[in-house]
């Protein structure tokens, strides 16, 4: 019998037995009466079977290996400074040298000489001016302006024998001698050139830079043993045979 058959005679056998114990709740059975077949339920366990088999423990990874940079010190010669140009002011060069300088020039000094005058005296005719008087005009005293004759004077005159005069004195200038400084060379700019300014320093260089190393670690797999159900419990019906019942 396969296994689709008998899943189909259980079924035939569960709505049997459904219809009998139907039939028997309703109808009581007859007394005498015998049973065609019998059934009787039956509990199937589960079955279970020992599995053994390989299992991933540990996925395959990768491992990254940091590998430093090998360097030296090596010494150089750099430039820390560059060549230039630049203009410099140089200056002047001078000379003391002695030198005759005037102290004081020439002056020229007025002397006044005053006029020379004397006194005279002389007879002058000088106007007689005019006068009051009184006199008889038509029987009246009447005070009359009237003029009276010249007369003569003597004066006395202050005349210039000799005008005044003004001579100058010359003074000679006075020398003396001083020390004076003489440009030897004027002021001037030039262009100097500057050499470049070199040094010996130490540097650090790569022989071989840093890299990475990548390693490949495999899976990692155990044995292990397990019970693997092989078929689920089941409840069931079975034939018996039951003297005086069942003619099965």
């Amino acid at each position: 019998m396969t296994h689709r058959s008998t899943v189909a005679f259980r079924l035939i056998l569960a709505s049997a037995a459904s219809v009998s114990l139907g039939l028997a709740s309703i109808l009581p059975a007859a007394a005498g009466s015998h049973s065609a077949s019998c059934y009787q339920p039956v509990h199937h366990p589960a079955k279970y079977k020992t599995v053994t088999k390989r299992v991933q423990v540990a996925p395959a990874r990768r491992s990254v290996e940091h590998i430093p940079a090998i360097t030296k010190t090596v010494w150089q010669t750099v430039v820390t400074q560059p060549a230039r140009t630049e203009w410099r002011y140089v200056p002047a060069v001078t000379r003391g040298v002695k030198r005759r300088v005037l102290l004081r020039p020439t002056e020229r000094v007025p002397q006044h000489h005053p006029a020379v005058t004397k006194i005279v005296h002389e007879t002058v005719t000088v106007s007689g001016g005019y006068g009051w008087e009184w006199r008889m005009v038509h029987g009246k005293k009447t005070l009359c302006k009237v003029k009276l004759p010249p007369r003569h004077e003597t004066v006395a005159r202050q005349v210039t024998v000799r005008p005044a005069t003004v001579s100058y004195k010359i003074i000679p200038p006075r020398y003396g001698t001083d020390w004076v400084e003489e440009i030897v060379h004027p002021a001037r700019t030039e262009e100097v050139h500057i050499p470049a300014v070199r040094e010996r320093v130490a540097r650090t260089v790569v022989v071989r830079p840093a890299s990475e190393r990548v390693h490949t670690i495999p899976a990692e797999y155990a044995t292990v043993t397990e019970q693997v159900k092989v078929r689920a419990a089941s409840t069931g019906w079975k034939a018996v045979r039951v003297p005086e019942h069942c003619r099965h």
